[in-house]
């Protein structure tokens, strides 16, 4: 999606423009999803073989039918990359102290949710006159980024 030149068709798409940008990334997450299930034997799952004769005993009984895919951690959004997210790793220790601090102090009372106005000074200078902002999410969320990053500058002092 990155704009060359003056005029970039995509952009002028407006909701049309989100719903294919929605639809290649189902795509690409279908493609994901069916190269996992087709490369199973090279992925290593001979390691859950117990697991599945286990479901398929059970599965016969209640006359049901089995039909898994082992998602890998790299997997966004599978159990085992969510458990890794949990886990005390690089970039994800922030989310690992927010939970070490529920578990010391109980359930939050409040929850903070910051939005940014699209009528930020920063926002209509960076977009075309024939734009607006809920067009341009890449540019709103650039901005965000930034905002939240003065924010922490703020907190450190």
């Amino acid at each position: 999606m990155s704009i060359r030149g003056y005029f970039h068709a995509a952009l002028y798409g407006g909701p049309l423009t989100q719903q294919w940008i929605v639809d290649s990334c189902v795509k690409i997450e279908a493609n994901r999803v069916k190269y996992l299930q087709t490369h199973q034997p090279d992925l290593h799952v001979v390691q859950y073989n117990g697991l599945m004769d286990y479901l398929n005993t059970r599965a016969e009984r209640e006359n049901m039918t089995v039909g898994t895919i082992i998602l890998l951690t790299s997997f966004i959004g599978s159990p085992k990359a969510m458990k890794e997210g949990n886990q005390d790793k690089g970039p994800r220790r922030k989310r690992q102290r927010a939970m070490a601090f529920c578990g010391q102090f109980g359930k939050l009372t409040f929850f903070l949710t910051l939005t940014c106005n699209p009528k930020l000074s920063k926002i209509p200078d960076n977009i075309e006159a024939y734009q607006i902002p809920s067009n341009r999410q890449d540019i709103v969320s650039r901005v965000q980024q930034l905002k939240l990053e003065l924010m922490k500058d703020v907190q450190e002092c």
